[in-house]
């Protein structure tokens, strides 16, 4: 069955993929090594402590000061706006992969998306770079029948059928790199049975 995405649906899907990279805990952990994230961190930490002097912070005791330090970096982000970069995204394309009937899951978990960067990102360390970049994949699982694949410049009007041999490649491809953000290029997933989508057929 063909479908069309809405405009409204398109930017809130846009939208969604934005915020899930900007949260992701390995994202964060990297932000947390650039020199002005730790500018940012410092400034909190002076203004946590004008706020409450030299009384006990909660919050420290119970998360330690470096989680509480990054999650205040990361509400800061998830406060960001999106406008621009929201518009780029809703302009390339959109496909729907769905596993048949006899296939698994997609896996949940606190990394519910994967980048395959096949093109080079030397010298690109925004995550704007890396999502936008003509020649790169983005996966976001949005349920665990449904994975969003946002790739080049027109959408697929038909979702693409996956099988559980495709099933296995991907989840692979998530279990390899839950540790990471970027997967410099396509060949460094074929011990993990990767096989590119677009070679998929409806």
């Amino acid at each position: 069955k063909e479908f069309v995405l809405t405009d409204s649906q398109r930017e809130f899907l846009a939208k969604l993929l934005i915020r899930t990279v900007m949260r992701n805990p390995t994202l964060i952990n990297h932000a947390s090594r650039l020199p002005l994230i730790r500018l940012s961190m410092t400034l909190s930490r002076i203004a946590r402590f004008i706020e409450r002097g030299f009384r006990k912070d909660a919050a420290y005791d119970r998360y330690g000061r470096e989680r509480v330090l990054l999650g205040e970096v990361a509400t800061a982000a998830a406060q960001f706006d999106l406008k621009d970069l929201g518009k780029e995204i809703e302009n390339r394309g959109f496909h729907f992969c769905i596993p048949n009937d006899e296939a698994r899951n997609f896996i949940l978990g606190s990394q519910p998306f994967i980048i395959n960067t096949v093109s080079n990102t030397q010298g690109k360390s925004a995550i704007s770079d890396v999502i936008l970049s003509p020649g790169n994949e983005v996966y976001l699982v949005l349920h665990p029948r449904i994975i969003l694949k946002v790739y080049g410049t027109s959408d697929s009007v038909i979702p693409i059928v996956l099988d559980d041999e495709d099933m296995k490649r991907i989840n692979g491809l998530f279990v390899k790199y839950s540790n990471s953000v970027v997967a410099v290029k396509a060949s460094d997933l074929q011990d993990v049975w990767y096989k590119d989508l677009s070679l998929i057929h409806i």
